[in-house]
């Protein structure tokens, strides 16, 4: 098998099940990107110490801001652009369920994969419009999440007996 490379990727996202306005998950259209970043997890420590000695105490762990980035797709034809502009105009606040974010092999099967929950907007910004240029117009769309885990894709092996 060859090794990864960064631009065979899927992002997938799955609306709550009890929202008439998402069918589970979001259409073909809404998940090409041009780019993804922020999969990230951040240990916050707190340094307490105790009778000369130095302690670090795990505090609470964080995570970093999905980036999305994508050639701008009209509101009209995008249901993930009218989910986060619902969050911008204040009309709704639909916190998304889960996501995967997925490398994907020479295959086309998923060789890595990350499961984020508790998805919701943080921001969106449209690149600039310049008419001394000819390039797609790009739109980043920025999610915050609750929880990052690694799924793994390999089959589980049974546990080894002790002394073997």
């Amino acid at each position: 098998m060859q090794l990864p490379v960064t631009y065979n990727f899927r992002l997938t996202l799955k609306g709550p099940k009890d929202a008439a306005s998402f069918a589970g998950a979001f259409p073909p259209i809404d998940m090409s990107f041009h780019s993804i970043s922020g999969l990230a997890g951040f240990i916050d420590r707190g340094i307490a110490d105790i009778k000369d000695a130095t302690k670090i105490a795990g505090q609470g762990v964080s995570y970093g801001t999905l980036v999305l980035r994508r050639a701008v797709v009209h509101i009209d034809d995008s249901l993930l652009s009218q989910w986060v502009f619902s969050w911008l105009y204040k009309q709704s606040a639909i916190t998304l369920e889960e996501g995967y974010v997925e490398l994907l092999d020479d295959r086309q099967q998923p060789y890595m994969r990350w499961k984020l929950t508790g998805i919701t907007p943080k921001g969106w910004k449209l690149d600039e419009l310049d008419g001394q240029k000819n390039e797609v117009l790009f739109e980043t769309i920025e999610l915050g999440y609750t929880s990052l885990v690694f799924v793994s894709n390999k089959p589980q092996q049974p546990p080894k007996p002790p002394g073997k």
